[in-house]
């Protein structure tokens, strides 16, 4: 009954076109990340469903075995990454293994080796440019917004549609790829960070089409990224304080933090720090908010260990060392406005996947008041939101807004386990507990000494995962681990910054 349902529910355009799956060798850098049993295949979609015979697209699939075990009967499917980000499959066979069921990961439209992409080189040639200027460069922002319409235009010319690379095409893909494994309901899905809305958008659109749901870090429709940043960072900004005079070390290294950093923000409001890397009190903001929400508590760089000695260095007036490096290291306009920047030199990030999502399914539905009281009279939040270079491209690229349905809450029956780090500055603990509280079956687990990665870095939520899985109509139980996890911060005097 279900696959008739599905065939309904897309009816207009099957018709008279049917999406192919045909399996074939992986490409190199996906097939040197496997040891264990695995295969690759393509999945033939619509670009517009609503044109039967207009242009196609491919989708990468792969899919991944468990290791040493039988698999359940059963598959899993996982939606990846951050928006716009390429699925890596290097810990695929570890997911497959403890969870024992065979794992499905699609490349979704635009992103990774899924053709077309959507990636902007346009966009790229800017990166590292930004370190030596102010926060809202008036002619790097100009610059910025010419390469976006630039690359806008050229997929155009492509025959690519922006639009159609939206959280709905997206879904409908994940369901064309359900009827063409010929899958009942997908044994469980998964998704990391931001690409939580495409997980949303699917239980939405296709009720029942799964038995059980996790999330790592994630974010919620009807509450748009921005908003989400500014709560979420302030959050984490607490939990920073309060961690650090809780710590013997730190709270002597670094007394009443929370009074340092305010004194950091107005020090740098004033009278920016110049050297080799600028620093104001936004750039000082999007750096913290980029160690509140990498990728562990100890990523290299700038990372939340080090949070405490860069901020009482920034009240001091100097930069510190790590602070100077992550600066003059990130692609342009990523660290403070997404998760997990990579270095300079990166190229698999898809803007114009990310610009879709976000100017299409969460810009026109911003809820100007609610954020407005977010920000509240604090200068660097108002000068990040009032700055936010992808908000202004979306004036270029040019994409209508979606269904507003995309925007409201999420009703299921589904059991979802949310699982969010203490210090994620771009997951909210506090929205994921308003959301449980509205599901029959929604629980949240809080990662301590953990940021934006809730399952990288300790067997401790692996295991509660784990074992939810075998009962995922009750809530998780054993949990005391969780009281053993802690971060240890950085004093070293090396840390504290130069001048």
């Amino acid at each position: 009954m279900l696959l008739a349902a599905a065939c309904t529910i897309a009816a207009p355009s099957r018709a008279s076109f049917r999406p192919r799956l045909a399996w074939e060798p992986c490409p190199s850098d996906v097939e040197i990340q496997f040891l264990s049993r695995h295969r690759c295949g393509w999945l033939t979609v619509l670009q517009d469903r609503s044109k039967p015979k207009g242009k196609t697209i491919r989708l990468l699939v792969v899919e991944t075995w468990p290791v040493g075990v039988a698999p359940l009967p059963g598959r899993g499917f996982g939606f990846g990454t951050n928006l716009g980000d390429g699925y890596s499959h290097g810990s695929a066979p570890a997911g497959a293994t403890r969870l024992r069921r065979i794992n499905v990961a699609l490349q979704l439209r635009g992103t990774g080796h899924s053709q077309p992409s959507l990636a902007c080189p346009e966009a790229n040639a800017f990166d590292g440019r930004e370190a030596g200027r102010l926060s809202g460069d008036a002619s790097l922002r100009e610059d910025f917004l010419s390469a976006v319409k630039a690359c806008r235009e050229r997929l155009v010319r492509e025959g690519v549609d922006p639009a159609r690379y939206d959280l709905e095409s997206v879904a409908r893909d994940t369901e064309d790829l359900r009827v063409a494994l010929e899958v009942d309901r997908w044994a469980y899905l998964n998704s990391y960070g931001t690409s939580s809305r495409y997980l949303f958008e699917y239980l939405r659109a296709f009720p029942g089409r799964a038995q059980a749901a996790y999330l790592d870090s994630p974010q919620f429709p009807h509450v748009d990224e921005v908003t989400t940043g500014v709560k979420a960072t302030r959050h984490a900004l607490d939990q920073l304080f309060t961690a650090c005079a809780a710590d013997k070390d730190c709270a002597e290294a670094y007394p009443d933090l929370a009074t340092r950093w305010a004194r950091a923000i107005h020090r740098l409001k004033r009278q920016p720090l110049k050297g080799t890397a600028t620093l104001d009190a936004a750039k000082l903001l999007r750096a913290s908010r980029f160690a509140l929400g990498g990728d562990g508590p100890e990523q290299a760089g700038l990372d939340l260990t080090l949070l405490p000695a860069t901020i009482a260095a920034a009240a001091k007036g100097r930069i510190s060392g790590p602070l100077a490096a992550a600066l003059e290291d990130t692609p342009l306009y990523c660290a403070g406005y997404r998760p997990l920047c990579v270095g300079v030199g990166d190229r698999g990030f898809s803007l114009g996947a990310y610009l879709t999502v976000l100017c299409r399914d969460q810009a026109p539905f911003i809820d100007r008041a609610a954020l407005s009281t977010a920000v509240g009279n604090d200068p660097a939040f108002r000068e990040l939101v009032d700055d936010h270079p992808y908000l202004a491209a979306c004036k270029v690229w040019g994409v209508a807004p979606a269904n507003p349905v995309v925007a409201r809450p999420v009703h299921t029956e589904v059991p979802l386990l949310l699982l969010i780090g203490q210090f994620d500055s771009y997951s909210s603990a506090r929205e994921a507990r308003q959301v449980a509280a509205t599901l029959p079956r929604a629980w949240v687990v809080q990662v301590p000494g953990q940021t934006h990665n809730a399952l990288g870095f300790s067997d401790c939520p692996i295991g509660i995962r784990n074992a939810w899985f075998r009962d995922p109509i009750s809530p998780p139980q054993n949990t005391n681990c969780l009281d053993k996890l802690r971060v240890s911060f950085s004093t070293a005097p090396e840390q504290g910054g130069k001048p």
